[in-house]
């Protein structure tokens, strides 16, 4: 739809000939159109927002009850999953080898529905935790962070890398 109106918007200028001025040859406008369309890309760069009680996780189906637990992957093509827990969607990249991820992300176990990238996130892996996929998983932003939860939490600090072998 968005794509349709770009389209109208476009033409209404062709007709009222304000491109004229820009442009003294007509075909250098028509040839235009195709760059202007490609440029302005519906993709989503960043992370969605996780709707709890609504999302439901792309892996399990379960709905995302917990929002400290969530993560979201978004491919290369701009399709975006949710998670409602880091083991749901790592198990999911493991069965779906053909999707090639742009970005993934996890929530910031302290804030409230932060999502962080996944591959720059500290993290901690303990059954203190009790995840909804028992995955027991949490992100932190800093390394500070993960050692003074862990004091806590008496967990393994991990990384991406070792997470989601």
């Amino acid at each position: 739809m968005l794509l349709g109106g770009i389209l109208i918007f476009f033409v209404f200028i062709l007709q009222k000939g304000w491109l004229n001025r820009f442009f003294k040859n007509k075909t250098a406008i028509y040839f235009s159109l195709p760059f202007f369309i490609f440029s302005t890309s519906c993709t989503p760069d960043g992370p969605q927002a996780i709707n709890i009680h609504k999302d439901n996780c792309a892996h399990c189906k379960m709905t995302v009850a917990e929002e400290h637990f969530a993560a979201e992957l978004i491919t290369q093509k701009g399709r975006v999953y949710k998670f409602d827990d880091i083991a749901c969607l790592i198990a999911f990249r493991k069965e779906n080898m053909d999707k090639t991820v742009k970005h993934a992300y996890v929530h910031y176990y302290p804030g409230k529905n932060e999502l962080i990238l996944a591959e720059t996130a500290f993290y901690i892996k303990s059954p203190e935790l009790r995840s909804p996929m028992a995955g027991n998983i949490a992100a932190f932003k800093t390394e500070a962070e993960v050692q003074e939860y862990n004091s806590q939490l008496k967990g393994e600090i991990t990384d991406w890398n070792k997470i989601n072998q």
